[in-house]
């Protein structure tokens, strides 16, 4: 993943780039690794906010945190965006049995999965019921 830093009213340093590239690693197993990730530091008074938007295709996730702490900030941004993603996942897997035209992105879905190594659906048990015509 590509990081892309922004500053306003405030210099980001290294321990803060490092802080952010720790708390947004566990998002790797769910993002492409071409990914760009815009993250956008901002200091307002005595709070900073922090927005990271990442693209994805045909999707954008975006997440802002205001906080006195960043890295509280970090912390909660990984949470959110962690969840639109699984989120947006399950949504294309949800349309895929029920065979929607969403080819492209359960195609491009499926190579990510692939790449971070995921596991495959087992299903254990199937049930027959014989229906009265």
């Amino acid at each position: 993943m590509k990081y892309i830093y922004t500053g306003t009213n405030m210099e980001v340093g290294d321990s803060v780039k490092k802080r952010a590239e720790k708390k947004l690693a566990r998002l790797e197993k769910f993002l492409p690794n071409e990914t760009e990730i815009n993250i956008i530091c901002t200091e307002i008074k005595f709070n900073v906010r922090v927005e990271v938007t990442a693209q994805l295709h045909k999707r954008i996730l975006r997440a802002e945190v205001t906080e006195s702490d960043i890295n509280v900030c970090f912390d909660s941004v990984a949470d959110i965006l962690e969840k639109q993603i699984i989120k947006y996942k399950s949504r294309l897997r949800e349309r895929w049995r029920r065979g929607a035209a969403t080819n492209e992105e359960i195609t491009f879905s499926e190579n990510i999965t692939e790449q971070a190594g995921a596991e495959e659906i087992i299903i254990h048990k199937t049930k027959k019921f014989a229906l009265k015509p």
